[in-house]
């Protein structure tokens, strides 16, 4: 695989800086552009959910490293690893104590806005005075990582990676990512930083409420994230093609797993009273689909959280979203999580009239949508949703041409900027085994229940 020249600018850009702030646009391969940075040993902190997606992508880019992912099996998991991954979660005392014994040449924070929580004071002790973090415990956790491991000469680097590094435009927020990459040179304390940088708010220091100037050093904030901080706009990647296309793996939670699990047993089950897969697909392919489709429902719910999470990135970038999926409940459910964050959805199914359908693709094409939801054997041709440049799958088809159809709706005449289309796996799922068969690996269904048992 070969980075793009945009992702070699940031490589350049990051070298032996102790601290930056990796912005770029959703889509532009910041996880690539991190891997390749980092020097080695390191640590990647992430939300739980992509764990597994990092560690595929290490193995992808630089195959040579080994890599440890913390909660693994113990057969599967070693402290020495050229790389740890861990996720926020389990930055608990135990963990803490193991990564700061580690020499770790780079830490890198994944989705740092997650961070955004985070504020340090100043408390006068007997001994001086000393830095005390409040926050989120995963801000918290972050802080004492990167501030200890400074101290005691075992962290050497940190890099940020977020798409949207302000989610709510306030001066605030960039505090945590400055105090960390930094190394707490320009941000050490939040009420230094605020009175300096932040918009008019009011702020409880100590016993007292200080309020800082709404036009305070906007200029002075620039100034100090030009050095530390890289982001471009997808519109300003120029390498890249006219279409690009990626997986993400999700790591599903744990009831979802221990769910998911007992349905697979009890396909398994079904299977085997069939006397294997092509007896019971030759017997009735409707009810092989259905059983099918009872694990490809569940492993697409269990992706929500974190497909949500990724639509709301895109729209805070102004940029609207095209969703396929395949099941009306998932497309339902997603619909309606999203309304209830404000945000505004259409649907393009198979009940649809042809006249509903048309005043929903005429709407988002107007732009008095946010996303579209589709069906993807509904929408997967005849239609035209080019105001959108990002398509996410949320399953698969069965069938290689319906997907190309479907990415097709975003991908031709009258789309004038280059399309970004995302596919989301659940880790060990039947996702991946459908992902094989649409790629060639696997010829049909029949191989794919195999591959199950």
């Amino acid at each position: 695989m070969e980075l793009f020249q945009h992702q070699k600018e940031a490589i350049e850009f990051i070298g032996d800086k102790p601290g930056v702030i990796i912005a770029d646009d959703m889509g532009l391969g910041k996880t690539a552009t991190a891997i390749m940075a980092m020097q080695i040993p390191a640590v990647v902190v992430c939300p739980a959910t992509v764990r597994t997606n990092w560690k595929k992508e290490i193995e992808t880019w630089r195959p040579n490293l080994e890599v440890s992912i913390v909660g693994a099996k113990k057969k599967d998991f070693d402290w020495g690893s050229d790389v740890i991954v861990i996720n926020y979660d389990r930055l608990n005392k135990t963990n803490m104590e193991m990564l700061l014994k580690r020499m770790h040449n780079t830490v890198v924070f994944d989705e740092a806005q997650y961070l955004k929580s985070l504020r340090v004071h100043k408390r006068k002790r007997a001994s001086g005075w000393e830095l005390r973090p409040k926050g989120a415990n995963r801000a918290k956790a972050a802080w004492t990582l990167v501030h200890k491991g400074v101290a005691n000469m075992r962290v050497m680097q940190v890099l940020a990676l977020t798409g949207t590094p302000a989610p709510n435009g306030l001066h605030a927020e960039w505090f945590a990512l400055l105090n960390l990459t930094s190394m707490h040179k320009i941000a050490e304390t939040f009420p230094a930083f605020a009175r300096v940088f932040c918009p008019e708010q009011t702020k409880w220091v100590g016993r007292e409420v200080k309020t800082y100037d709404v036009n305070k050093n906007s200029k002075g904030l620039r100034k100090s994230l030009e050095s530390i901080m890289i982001r471009r706009l997808k519109s300003e990647a120029l390498d890249l093609p006219d279409k690009v296309r990626s997986v993400k793996s999700v790591d599903i939670d744990a009831a979802s797993r221990k769910e998911y699990t007992k349905i697979k047993k009890d396909f398994i089950n079904w299977i085997e009273e069939k006397d294997g897969p092509e007896a019971a697909f030759a017997a009735s392919r409707a009810e092989t689909l259905v059983q099918l489709g009872h694990l490809r429902r569940h492993a697409a719910m269990a992706k929500l959280p974190v497909f949500i999470d990724d639509i709301k990135e895109l729209l805070a970038e102004n940029r609207p979203v095209v969703v396929m999926a395949h099941h009306k409940d998932i497309i339902a459910e997603l619909k309606m999580q999203l309304e209830a964050r404000e945000f505004t959805v259409s649907t393009i199914t198979g009940d649809d009239s042809l006249k509903k359908r048309d005043e929903a693709i005429d709407s988002f094409q107007k732009g008095n949508l946010d996303v579209v939801i589709c069906s993807i054997m509904a929408a997967g041709v005849g239609i035209t949703l080019t105001r959108s440049t990002d398509m996410l799958f949320l399953e698969r088809a069965f069938r290689p041409a319906d997907v190309w159809q479907a990415e097709d709706r975003i991908y031709r005449i009258g789309q004038d900027h280059k399309c970004f289309v995302t596919y989301y796996d659940a880790v060990d799922t039947i996702d991946e085994n459908l992902a094989d068969m649409l790629n060639g690996k696997i010829l049909d269904i029949a191989s794919v229940i195999k591959c199950m048992l």
